[in-house]
């Protein structure tokens, strides 16, 4: 945050200014069936969202400093929560670079969210039985703020690093039921980059986070912990190859350590791993196509329970282009698993959406296509097995066009 004051005084004294303003908007209205709230029952429903924005970037050859800030309206129907009316949340972000040589790049960003939310929009944070039995309640006010800072320099063609420091916070602010944290999260991270060939890069990270989570009155899992609060420490390196079969062609693969120290000495790790490749497949008729593929295996900490919680996921897309139209499909499976005394077992989620998006002109752009997702959790042999799906159709377009723009070229 002081970098950004400090930045926005010392524009005035750094070259030729050039000033830009810009207008956006994301809309999107989804129809069909969902349910009307987590892990409840699916019925006919309208899901809209309007997001308009405006934003105002300051620049130099080697500086530029932007403030973006937009209302987010929400709107479901029907819903399970005593107010129908939609749920406003206001967003506001501010970026800062700097070009302090012609090989050092400094960056800082910050953000703040305000305002209610539908409880349905925190799955991540209903997945327990009494968490969920509280989805039902009401909206939540939410207060979420973030800041990081990063430096990268370029030692060489061949090698380069960097290192960045960040801070995010989330509150629930007017949550009756208390059953959501207020959550604190630090970390320092170090990367580096070394291109063995013109095809191959290696990288290799660190990373190095600490995280608290607090409730006030009451807390799901309340049988399995014994305290309001839930602190723990982590780290994490990874090592991962990045290959470049052709201008089309990629796979990366990467694999690493995490562990994590709770405060009540339970020490525990767990490896990460994830690859991924994308090439073309060629072209039927006019549309050219490409692929791509992921799997990842994380793990952390649930803030829920203050255990493990590891999860294995797998992606599959596929693009194709032709002119302005671009279609999509895309396929996405989880499976994790947190231990517990309950004997809860795992949690499954399936996802897919294919989509066509056109580009009328470079300012906006339309799109439609059907989505649909499948989860199921079981919470053990006390509770039983929930489930919820959903099958949508929507239509989305988004807007961004500059109206104002002055002064120095950013070239």
């Amino acid at each position: 945050m002081a970098g950004l004051a400090v930045s926005a005084a010392f524009i005035v004294g750094v070259g030729a200014v050039g000033l830009e303003a810009t207008a956006g908007m994301n809309a999107e209205v989804a129809g069909g069936l969902a349910p009307t709230r987590s892990l409840g029952p699916t019925e006919p429903a309208v899901i809209a969202t309007l997001a308009p924005s405006v934003s105002g970037t300051a620049y130099t050859r080697r500086f530029s400093f932007q403030l973006t800030y937009g209302p987010r309206l929400f709107l479901r129907r029907p819903t399970a929560v005593e107010d129908p009316q939609p749920t406003l949340l206001q967003q506001a972000t501010a970026t800062q670079s700097y070009a302090l040589s012609r090989r050092t790049m400094w960056r800082n960003t910050a953000a703040a969210d305000y305002g209610r939310v539908d409880y349905t929009e925190f799955a991540e944070l209903v997945e327990t039985d009494d968490a969920n039995a509280a989805a039902a309640v009401s909206r939540v006010g939410v207060v979420n703020l973030a800041a990081s800072s990063s430096v990268t320099h370029v030692f060489s063609r061949r090698y380069q690093a960097g290192s960045s420091v960040g801070w995010a916070r989330r509150e629930f602010v007017d949550d009756e039921t208390s059953y959501y944290p207020t959550s604190n999260a630090f970390y320092f991270t170090i990367a580096q980059a070394l291109e063995l060939t013109r095809r191959d890069v290696l990288n290799l990270a660190t990373n190095i986070g600490w995280a608290e989570y607090a409730w006030d009155t009451g807390r799901p899992g309340a049988a399995e912990m014994t305290t309001d609060e839930l602190r723990y420490h982590s780290a994490d390196a990874t090592i991962g190859w990045g290959h470049r079969a052709s201008r089309a062609t990629s796979t990366s693969v990467e694999g690493g350590l995490t562990v994590v120290d709770a405060e009540e000495g339970d020490l525990w790790a767990s490896p990460m791993a994830n690859a991924s490749a994308a090439s073309s497949l060629g072209s039927v008729g006019e549309v050219r196509l490409g692929g791509t593929a992921a799997v990842t295996v994380t793990a952390a900490l649930d803030p829920l329970t203050g255990r493990p919680r590891r999860a294995i996921g797998a992606t599959l897309g596929l693009e194709g282009r032709d002119g302005p139209w671009t279609y999509r499909a895309n396929l996405t499976s989880t499976t994790a698993s947190t231990t517990r005394e309950s004997e809860e077992g795992p949690t499954a989620s399936l996802g897919a959406e294919i989509s066509a998006t056109e580009e009328v002109r470079r300012s906006m752009v339309w799109s439609f296509g059907v989505r649909a997702s499948a989860r199921r959790l079981d919470f053990g042999r006390d509770t039983g097995e929930f489930a919820d799906e959903q099958l949508l159709g929507f239509v989305r377009i988004d807007y961004q066009r500059a109206f104002v723009s002055a002064g120095a070229s950013r070239r």
